[in-house]
C-alpha cells in the first residue's frame, strides 16, 4: 500500500536524537508501540504521560524528544488534529530558542514531519509552506537525503492524483539522493518503501513485469535492513514484508499465476492482521484473492473471504474498504445469478466511488511547481531586480537597433531603385550599393542578435513574473480564510485582488508563448481529436454557464486522429470559445464543429455574438492588435489570445481566419493537416 510511505515518513526520532546520548527514546518508541496494539490508544497514551513526567523538564532537546512521541503516537491513533497541535509545539521550539542548540537535521525533519499533518488535514497552503521550508534549508545546506525526502512525498501526492509516471520519477529521484543519507534504520527503510511504491505505480500503468521486478526488489531490501540491524524494529519489518507480498500477489493474480498469488496473498493476511498489525491492508489483500477465487470458479471459499471483511466494517470503518467489497460483492452476485443483489451491490459501489472521488485533496500540480521554483529561481530574481536598470537599458538599446535596421533597409530599397532609374551613374552606384549592403548585412546579424535578446528578456520577465504571481495569489487565498467576518467593501477589494493576480498570470503566460513559439520546434503527438475536443468543450461549459450560455460540440462518427502538439490546439480552440462566451449575449448558443477532409481536419467555433466590425477585422490577428473589445457584460479585454492561435495555427501548418457580421455573429475557421 502507498500509505505505508506516509506513515514511515512520520517516524524520524533519528533526526532528533543521539541514540548513544538518548537511548531511552527508541526503547520508548517500541514499547508505546507494544502497548497501542496490545492494550489500545488510552494505555499508549497514559504511557507517554509518565515518560512526560520523567524527561519533559530536563532540557530542550528531552523537551523535543516527548513531543516528537506524543505527536507519532496521536498520528498513528487516526487523531490528526492532536498530531498537528504537538507538531506546532516541536515548530514552536525549534524557532524560539537559540539555533546553536539545535542541528540544520532537526529544523528539516520538524518542518516535513509538520508539512506531511498539514497534508493530510487537507490544509495544502500549510503542508507547501513547510515543505518549501525544509526544502529551501536542504538545498542550502546541500542535504540530498533531506531532498530525497522531498521526491518521496511529491510521488505520493502526484499517485494520489493518478499520475502515476510523474510519480515513477519521483520516486526514483528519492533513490538515488538517499544513496546519499548515512546508515541508519530509517533511511534504508525507505529505500524499501520507495521499491515498493515504484511497484504499485507500474502495477497502475498495467507493466506487470517492472511490477514484479520492484515488489522483489523491496523484498530483498527488506532482508537486507533485518540482517544489517538484527532486533531493530523487527515488527515494522514483519509488517513490511507481510504488505510487499500481498502487493506481489496481487500482480501475480493479474498475470494469471494463481498459484503463486494465492500463496503471497494468504501470507500477507495471516501477517498483517495478526494483532492488529496493519488490518486495513489485510482486508484489501483478502479482497483481492476473494477476486481469484471468483475468476476461477471457487465460489465458497470467495464467499468465506467476503463474509469475513463484512464482519469488521463497523470495526475499522474504512470507506475504501467498503468501496471495494460493494464491488466485489456486486461480481460475486452476478457470478451465482443473483441479479438483483449484483444490481443494488454495483449502485452502492459506484455511490462509495463518487464518494471517494470527492475526498480527494484537489491538489494543484501547478501550485507544487511553483513553489519548486520559487526555491530554484529566488536568487536569480533578485539578480534581476537589481538589474533592473540594465535591462531598460537593454530594451532601449533593443529598439534603437530595431529603428536601424528599418531606416538601413528602406535606404538600401531607395538607392536600389536609383539605381534602376540612372544606369549611366551604374558604375559609381554599384560600389556604394555594395557598401550599404554590407553595413546592412552587419546591422540585419545586429537587429537579428537584438531581437533574441529581447525574447531572451522577456522569457526571463515572463518566467520570473510567475512565482511572485503565484504566491501572491496562495497568500492571498490564505489571507481570505483567515480573515472572520469580512465587510463588503473587504470582499470587493479581495475578489478584485484574485481576479488582477489572475489576468497578471494569465498575461505572463501569453508573453512566454510569444518569446518561446517562434524558437522552440513544435513537439507533436498522435491525438484523437474527437476525445480532446469533446472533454475540453465540457471543461468549457462551467465557463459558458456563468452567462447561461450553453457550448455544443459536432463531430463526424468516427474518430479523428492526428499528429498535433496537444496542448496548443486545445489552448487555440479555448482562445476561441473563451472569445465566443465573451462576445455573446446572456442564454445565448456556441457551436464547436469537427469536421473531416483528405489530408487535413477542420475544427469551426460559431456564435451569435455582437461580429466584428469592418474596420477591425484586418487587425484582430495583430500581436499587439487595437481590435480589442468590452464583453456582452463588461468582461476586460486582455492578452494575446488571437494571435498567438494564429501562430499556434501556422506552425502545425494550417490556417485560420473568420466570417463575421456585425451583430449577428462570428464564425472562426481552422485547417490543420494530419501529419
Amino acid at each position: 500500500m502507498i500509505f505505508l510511505l506516509i506513515l514511515g515518513g512520520c517516524r524520524q526520532q533519528d533526526e532528533f536524537a543521539e541514540p548513544r546520548v538518548y537511548s531511552y527514546v527508541d526503547t520508548a518508541d517500541i514499547k508505546l508501540h507494544h502497548i497501542r496494539i496490545q492494550q489500545g490508544q488510552e494505555a499508549g497514551t497514559k504511557y507517554l504521560d509518565s515518560l512526560r513526567n520523567i524527561y519533559y523538564t530536563k532540557s530542550l532537546r528531552d523537551r523535543l524528544n516527548v513531543l516528537y512521541m506524543y505527536c507519532d503516537h496521536y498520528f498513528r491513533s487516526g487523531r490528526h488534529d492532536m498530531a498537528n497541535k504537538y507538531a506546532d509545539s516541536l515548530v514552536q521550539i525549534l524557532e524560539a530558542n537559540d539555533r546553536g542548540d539545535f542541528s540544520a537535521e532537526n529544523f528539516i525533519s520538524t518542518y516535513y514531519y509538520k508539512a506531511d499533518i498539514s497534508y493530510l488535514l487537507n490544509d495544502v497552503n500549510t503542508a507547501y509552506e513547510y515543505y518549501y521550508k525544509a526544502l529551501s534549508l536542504a538545498k542550502k545546506l546541500d542535504e540530498r537525503c533531506f531532498i530525497g525526502y522531498y521526491n518521496l512525498k511529491m510521488g505520493i501526492i502526484v499517485f494520489r492524483n493518478a499520475r502515476y509516471k510523474d510519480a515513477i520519477e519521483y520516486f526514483r529521484r528519492s533513490l538515488q539522493n538517499n544513496s546519499y543519507c548515512d546508515e541508519r534504520f530509517l533511511y534504508s527503510y525507505r529505500i524499501q518503501q520507495a521499491k515498493n511504491n515504484l511497484g504499485l505505480c507500474y502495477e497502475r500503468l498495467g507493466v506487470y513485469d517492472s511490477a514484479v521486478y520492484y515488489y522483489n526488489a523491496a523484498l530483498e531490501e527488506v532482508q537486507r535492513i533485518k540482517e544489517k540491524y538484527p532486533g531493530v524494529n523487527d515488527l515494522l519489518l514483519y509488517i513490511a514484508n507481510a504488505v510487499i507480498k500481498g502487493n506481489l500477489g496481487g500482480v501475480h493474480a493479474r498475470m494469471g499465476n494463481n498459484d503463486t498469488a494465492e500463496a503471497l496473498m494468504k501470507e500477507s493476511i495471516a501477517v498483517c492482521e495478526k494483532n492488529g498489525n496493519e488490518p486495513i491492508d489485510a482486508q484489501y489483500t483478502r479482497l483481492k484473492l476473494a477476486g481469484l477465487y471468483m475468476t476461477n470458479g471457487r465460489m465458497m471459499e470467495a464467499q468465506i473471504l467476503l463474509d469475513r471483511v463484512a464482519s469488521l466494517r463497523d470495526t475499522l470503518k474504512d470507506l475504501s474498504v467498503q468501496t471495494r467489497w460493494n464491488k466485489s460483492m456486486s461480481d460475486y452476485s452476478s457470478l451465482t445469478g443473483n441479479y438483483k443483489d449484483a444490481y443494488n451491490y454495483y449502485m452502492t459501489y459506484v455511490r462509495m466511488q463518487d464518494s471517494l472521488l470527492a475526498q480527494k485533496e484537489t491538489v494543484s500540480m501547478a501550485a507544487i511547481d511553483s513553489y519548486i521554483e520559487n526555491i530554484d529561481n529566488r536568487n536569480t530574481i533578485a539578480d534581476l531586480k537589481e538589474s533592473a536598470e540594465k535591462r531598460k537599458l537593454y530594451l532601449v538599446i533593443v529598439i534603437c537597433l530595431s529603428v536601424l535596421g528599418i531606416v538601413v533597409t528602406v535606404t538600401a530599397i531607395n538607392n536600389w531603385r536609383k539605381s534602376k532609374r540612372h544606369v549611366e551613374e551604374l558604375t559609381y552606384m554599384n560600389s556604394f550599393v555594395n557598401k550599404q549592403k554590407t553595413q546592412l548585412e552587419e546591422a540585419l546579424y545586429r537587429l537579428e542578435k537584438a531581437t533574441g535578446e529581447k525574447d531572451r528578456i522577456l522569457k526571463a520577465v515572463s518566467h520570473d513574473m510567475r512565482s511572485p504571481v503565484n504566491s501572491a495569489l496562495a497568500l492571498l487565498e490564505i489571507f481570505e480564510t483567515t480573515v472572520k467576518d469580512p465587510t463588503e467593501e473587504q470582499k470587493e477589494y479581495l475578489h478584485l485582488m484574485r481576479k488582477s493576480g489572475e489576468q497578471a498570470l494569465n498575461l505572463t503566460k501569453d508573453l512566454l508563448e510569444v518569446a518561446t513559439l517562434s524558437k522552440e520546434k513544435l513537439e507533436t503527438e498522435l491525438t484523437d481529436i474527437t476525445n480532446e475536443l469533446r472533454e475540453r468543450v465540457k471543461l468549457l461549459q462551467y465557463k459558458a454557464a456563468e452567462k447561461e450560455q450553453r457550448v455544443t460540440f459536432e463531430s463526424p462518427g468516427n474518430h479523428i486522429s492526428a499528429h498535433v502538439n496537444k496542448e496548443k490546439l486545445l489552448r487555440v480552440v479555448g482562445n476561441l470559445v473563451n472569445n465566443a462566451i465573451k462576445f455573446s449575449p446572456v442564454a445565448g448558443e456556441i457551436n464547436v464543429r469537427l469536421k473531416s477532409g483528405v489530408d487535413n481536419f477542420m475544427i469551426e467555433v460559431q456564435d451569435c455574438g455582437i461580429g466584428i466590425p469592418e474596420h477591425l477585422k484586418d487587425k484582430v490577428f495583430d500581436l499587439f492588435s487595437e481590435a480589442k473589445r468590452y464583453g456582452t457584460l463588461g468582461e476586460q479585454p486582455f492578452g494575446l489570445g488571437l494571435s498567438i492561435s494564429k501562430q499556434i495555427v501556422e506552425a502545425h501548418g494550417g490556417k485560420i481566419w473568420f466570417d463575421s457580421k456585425e451583430g449577428k455573429g462570428t464564425t472562426f475557421y481552422i485547417i490543420v493537416p494530419y501529419s
